[in-house]
């Protein structure tokens, strides 16, 4: 067990209201190297085994890690992880924006977003309290303003006129709680970087006959894009999905298959990928959406394993 955790976001945008609705936790890597055993009088504590696993393979965000356990002979599933709130998505979410595209948005947005995270880093600090000399040398030098703000921005200020812009945009967001912050940044976010839309490379049909990045995400539902900056051609909603299955092209091979049956498709929706794991990730989070839009709480994966086939349920996180 232990993987290299990613986190899938479901978000769906209602009006002028940005909500999470849920968020799945996944696995990507395994781990072969760690171990650990208990018995029946023994109880099993997620957050320490997820903090060594954390702290053996130095992952990020350990907030929002969670554990898969699989049972050996029944192939049952559980969830193991702590409470799971959308603060721990934001956590990847902000991640990917500075590590990603924060150097390239216009410099009012980057301030917002900075100014939105300061607002949650000092909880209790009130609007004006940037204005005092003492306070601002704080967050500049004890905290850091790369922390909130890309260089891009911090370069192409000069010190004075980048306290002030800090200052006075800071003050927009003064009255907001931690999750109203959490919301607004999101809701600045969005139009910009589609963070709720995952992209997987693969091939439509189980003999790589045309290589593709499949879209996922609350506007696309599945679809395809032959080419980066191409329109996405539409291929299901997740209303359509009946049942999704994985497996292995071939027990030596690592390549993966997704097949999904579509209501009124004549024939399962096929698609490959250079390994199990992807498709395994892709079937997880069609799943989540589907279970989503269906409200529903059982699973629509089917699972194949060793000549059986069975539906795999899982339980509600604790």
């Amino acid at each position: 067990m232990g993987q290299q955790y990613q986190a899938r976001r479901c978000y769906r945008r209602q009006g002028n209201v940005h909500t999470f609705l849920t968020c799945i936790v996944r696995y990507c890597c395994y781990f072969p190297d760690f171990r650990f055993s208990f018995s029946s009088s023994n109880r099993l504590f997620p957050q320490g085994v997820i903090q060594k696993i954390a702290e053996i393979h130095k992952l990020r965000c350990v907030a929002s890690l969670g554990l898969r356990l699989t049972h050996l002979r029944s192939d049952a599933l559980h969830w193991l992880h702590p409470d799971l709130g959308v603060s721990h998505i934001l956590c990847f979410v902000k991640s990917d924006y500075m590590q990603h595209i924060a150097d390239q948005v216009d410099q009012d947005v980057a301030l917002k977003l900075g100014c939105l995270e300061i607002r949650r880093f000092f909880r209790e600090m009130p609007g004006n309290a940037l204005d005092k000399k003492s306070n601002y040398e704080l967050l500049e030098k004890d905290v850091g303003l790369r922390r909130f703000f890309p260089k891009s921005l911090l370069d192409s200020l000069k010190p004075k006129a980048l306290r002030k812009q800090i200052q006075q945009t800071f003050k927009q967001f003064a009255n907001l709680n931690d999750e109203q912050s959490i919301h607004k940044f999101f809701e600045i976010l969005s139009p910009i970087y589609r963070f709720d839309k995952e992209c997987f490379k693969c091939a439509l049909g189980s003999s790589w006959v045309i290589s593709v990045e499949l879209a996922i995400g609350p506007e696309e539902g599945i679809s395809y894009l032959t080419d980066k900056g191409s329109t996405p051609t539409h291929l299901a909603n997740f209303n359509q999905v009946q049942s999704i299955q994985y497996s292995a092209l071939d027990e030596k091979d690592r390549k993966g298959m997704l097949q999904l049956n579509v209501a009124g498709a004549p024939e399962p929706l096929t698609v490959t990928t250079a390994l199990l794991t992807t498709a395994e990730n892709m079937a997880d989070l069609i799943d989540g959406y589907c279970r989503l839009v269906s409200s529903v709480t059982h699973s629509f994966i089917v699972r194949v394993h060793k000549g059986r086939t069975f539906s795999c349920s899982l339980p509600l996180v604790p």
